[in-house]
């Protein structure tokens, strides 16, 4: 049985490349609500871009996390996400372990 949640099979929402640890009180929160919704308060404290880097979460500029519209948003959140857990494999390893487009 697949399931679904915003149109997407369950092998894209919880993919790797969409976890993040939170804690419970505030994934009970946040709910469903769009990222840009519940983000947009917190990037203005002070320490939102350290901890948005230190969990790989792309943040900055046009990142995909502000856009509207999940069936747009997500899967480039997905690749952004990826791009960036690759790139600290590899800089942790010292080495090029991925190939390039991914």
């Amino acid at each position: 049985m697949t399931h679904y949640t915003s149109g997407f099979r369950h092998q894209k929402y919880n993919s790797i490349c969409n976890i993040c640890f939170l804690a419970a009180q505030d994934n009970e929160a946040w709910g469903s609500q769009s990222p840009a919704r519940f983000l947009r308060e917190l990037s203005r404290k002070q320490h939102f871009a350290r901890t948005m880097k230190s969990h790989l979460i792309p943040y900055e500029g046009a990142a995909s996390l502000w856009m509207r519209g999940v069936r747009r948003a997500f899967p480039k959140f997905l690749n952004e996400r990826q791009r960036l857990i690759c790139r600290a494999f590899e800089e942790e390893a010292g080495t090029k372990l991925f190939k390039a487009g991914r």
